[in-house]
């Protein structure tokens, strides 16, 4: 978690730079970091005696990895941005606001499987009910499976025709951009 951490702050700094003028709207980046950094802190406090359990969650597992990523990828297109990175019209920029979009669905992800610090992943209840039983026919009490493994179950009832169509679904579905499809997201898609 303390390499998360430093990464969050350095992000901080560099968007807390009066030349990125960023505004306030969403995907805000200073109002997500800090909430990051909220619902962290409660998951680490709750689960402070029991690590283990923690540890031992797949999702949660999975989503750390991502977020590292993710926080690795955003200091390196400061980095190489450069001055390039205050132009609002520059691909850096534009990437940046792709990445302030990831962190945003992310943490909603997060606070939709955590309640309160604590993992409800496998009582996350799909709204629709066809497509609650799809999950738990395929997936069982699983809160997140490889892109892979979705796209092939999801192809026994609804073709995948091409390649293009493959990426755009994936795209749409996996908002968390962690080549896994979450049963939040598997929600918020249908």
């Amino acid at each position: 978690m303390e390499k998360i951490w430093k990464q969050m702050d350095r992000i901080v700094k560099y968007c807390q730079m009066p030349k990125m003028n960023l505004k306030n709207s969403p995907p805000y980046m200073l109002d997500i970091l800090p909430d990051f950094y909220q619902i962290l802190r409660e998951i680490i406090n709750y689960y402070d005696d029991r690590i283990h359990i923690l540890n031992n969650i797949e999702y949660f597992h999975i989503f750390i990895n991502n977020l590292i990523d993710l926080c690795t990828k955003t200091i390196e297109c400061f980095k190489h941005a450069g001055h390039h990175i205050y132009n609002e019209q520059s691909n850096y920029r534009k990437n940046f606001i792709k990445f302030s979009l990831y962190y945003s669905h992310n943490l909603t992800e997060l606070k939709s499987l955590f309640i309160n610090g604590i993992y409800e992943g496998e009582r996350f209840r799909l709204t629709k009910q066809e497509a609650n039983d799809f999950w738990k026919k395929n997936f069982n009490d699983r809160t997140i499976v490889p892109w892979e493994e979705f796209k092939e179950k999801l192809n026994h009832i609804h073709k995948i025709q091409s390649i293009n169509e493959s990426i755009a679904l994936q795209n749409t579905i996996d908002l968390t951009h962690n080549n896994h499809v979450s049963i939040f997201e598997f929600d918020v898609f249908t």
